[in-house]
C-alpha cells in the first residue's frame, strides 16, 4: 500500500522509519505533560495518525522540519489530552531520584535540585504559551531560532524576541522567588 504525496508516492516504510526514529523522543515529550505512560503512548500514536492524515500537505524531505513538526503535533496532542483529564490527580514528573545513582549522594543537594526544578516548572506553567512554545522548542528540543520561526509561522525576529522575553521572564521570576525566600 502506498500513500499519495503530491505527485509521488510515500511508502509505508518511510512512515515506519519515522516512527522508530522519533517514537522515544515523542513519548518523553508527551510524558512531560501527561505524567502517565499509557496516555503518553496514546499521544504518540495520535501524533502519527494526524501526521499521516495530513502527509499530502507536508514537506517530509527535510528531516529537521519533519522532526520539529512531529514535536509540535505531539505536544499539542498531549496538551489536548491533558485538558480533557485535567480534574484527575497528576503525579510528579520525577518520583524516582536519578541522583541516588551518583557516587556522592547528598540529601541537601537533592532537595535544592528538586526545589529549583519545581520552581522552574511553576514558572513555565504560568508563562504565556507563545513564549513557552519558543522556549521549549529551543531549549528542550534544541531547534534553531530560524527553524522555530518557520515551524510556528512567525518571523525570525519575532521568534528571537519571544525567546529572549521567555528567558528574561524566567530569570526575573527566579530572582523574585529568591528574594521572597521561596527558593
Amino acid at each position: 500500500m502506498l500513500l499519495k504525496k503530491k505527485n509521488h508516492q510515500v511508502k509505508p516504510d518511510l512512515i515506519e522509519t519515522l516512527y522508530y526514529a522519533h517514537r522515544v523522543r515523542l513519548y518523553w515529550i508527551a510524558y512531560e505533560i501527561l505524567k502517565d505512560g499509557d496516555s503518553s503512548q496514546d499521544a504518540v500514536q495520535e501524533t502519527f495518525e494526524r501526521f499521516i492524515k495530513n502527509i499530502a500537505r507536508l514537506n517530509i524531505e527535510d528531516e529537521g522540519k519533519t522532526a520539529a513538526l512531529l514535536t509540535v503535533i505531539c505536544r499539542n496532542v498531549a496538551l489536548d489530552m491533558y485538558r480533557k483529564k485535567k480534574g484527575e490527580e497528576v503525579t510528579p514528573l520525577y518520583d524516582n531520584d536519578s541522583s541516588f545513582s551518583e557516587t556522592t549522594y547528598n540529601p541537601e543537594n537533592l532537595f535544592i535540585s528538586k526545589e529549583s526544578y519545581n520552581a522552574v516548572m511553576s514558572i513555565l506553567e504560568g508563562m504565556d504559551i507563545k513564549y513557552k512554545s519558543v522556549l521549549l522548542l529551543s531549549c528542550g528540543h534544541e531547534l534553531s531560532v530560524e527553524t522555530i520561526a518557520k515551524l510556528l509561522g512567525i518571523t525570525f525576529e519575532t521568534a528571537k524576541k519571544r525567546l529572549y522575553r521567555a528567558r528574561k521572564y524566567i530569570k526575573e521570576e527566579l530572582a523574585k522567588m529568591k528574594a521572597d525566600k521561596i527558593l
